[in-house]
């Protein structure tokens, strides 16, 4: 007989194969982990109020009513009747493992990406990470925009921060493109939401590639903190872009990497400039390595181009600096992709509307 309690996780022909309440505990961690997944976005499960939820949720899987659901945190929830005391418990566990994961995940992804080391990793070392992500004073609200953001958006429960997944591969590392040499990340192969001075020039050109900034008259220091500079300049909000600011998460002798994020939704852009490998330490000019990527969907609608075209103008404004700037002419494919795609019906504005220049026929 069908069990209609279960939702999503199992269909009622696999519930019959879970006789035993050790497999239904874990049928239950399966299902509520999942549901669970989708509402601690944005690190909210720290709060006491949702903590109280997220027993809640545990704490409904003893019920015994088959097809009975209650609400956690507005939005439904399975109950799997009958788990006992070990799925209970196992559901529990799964909650702060999940929130700390999450968190970890959230706040230290990038960093650890660029600063771990490799013996670092494992049980112990992910361990660790979790817990102090989920007990350190750093890790602030995460309902909050950066704090040089245009406003402040209240955000409800259901309408949690879409910061994506944090991307791996962050900082200088071999790259196939560049026949295994140092250098910063590529971008995805098809979508027109990236940029990158790392690229096959044969796909790439016109799409993803972009020439790196070049500099004179200065030492590798003052490069970075120009970069700094230039980043600390951009303001917030300029093309009716990245309205929920920015922050420097990591700053060394060779790279600055910084997080955007959009207003409405919280979307996080990542942006990376990195002095080119292999350059003397007493070099007086050189190469800077750029990326700008968006880390969700298909379309960015032209944010990572109208961002790099504002950084480079403000670090022209330095002097000692030959930058670039992205549009139709250097970029034709990427500009082509994003102003049809920014007359489709999910496209959060017109983008030739908004850009005309750059999508004329």
């Amino acid at each position: 007989p069908r069990e209609p309690g279960l939702r999503g996780a199992a269909s009622s022909r696999w519930w019959q194969l879970l006789r035993c309440g050790q497999l239904r505990a874990v049928a239950a961690l399966l299902a509520g982990g999942w549901q669970l997944l989708r509402l601690v976005q944005g690190r909210q499960l720290l709060r006491c109020s949702q903590l109280l939820r997220c027993w809640q949720l545990a704490r409904g899987l003893q019920l015994g009513a088959a097809g009975r659901t209650f609400k956690a945190m507005g939005r439904r929830a399975v109950l799997v009747p009958k788990a006992g005391r070990r799925g209970r418990t196992l559901f529990l566990a799964a909650c702060g493992i999940l929130a700390a994961a999450l968190v970890a995940k959230a706040r230290l992804g990038s960093v650890q990406s660029w600063l771990a080391s490799p013996g670092a990793a494992g049980r112990r070392g992910a361990l660790a990470a979790a817990t102090a992500a989920l007990f350190g004073a750093s890790a602030g609200d995460s309902t909050n925009a950066f704090p040089n953001a245009v406003k402040q958006i209240k955000r409800d429960l259901n309408n949690p921060k879409r910061k994506g997944m944090e991307p791996s591969g962050l900082g200088l590392e071999p790259r196939n493109d560049l026949q295994g040499e140092q250098g910063i990340k590529e971008c995805p192969e098809k979508a027109p939401n990236c940029f990158s001075t790392t690229g096959n020039p044969g796909i790439d050109t016109g799409f993803h590639l972009v020439e790196p900034w070049q500099w004179n008259g200065k030492n590798r220091q003052a490069v970075i903190e120009d970069v700094v500079k230039m980043i600390n300049a951009y303001p917030p909000g300029q093309n009716g872009i990245d309205g929920g600011g920015f922050e420097i998460l990591v700053q060394d002798a060779d790279c600055v990497y910084t997080q955007f994020e959009s207003l409405k939704r919280g979307y996080i852009d990542d942006v990376e400039f990195c002095i080119q490998p292999g350059t003397p330490a007493d070099a007086a000019s050189g190469n800077l390595l750029v990326r700008s990527s968006s880390r969700q969907g298909y379309y960015d609608y032209g944010t990572n181009a109208v961002r790099l075209n504002k950084l480079s103008e403000i670090m022209s404004s330095f002097g000692g600096w030959k930058t670039g700037t992205i549009d139709k002419t250097t970029h034709p494919t990427y500009w082509l992709l994003n102003c049809d795609g920014g007359e489709g019906r999910k496209a959060p504005f017109s983008v030739k509307d908004r850009y005309p220049e750059q999508c004329k026929a």
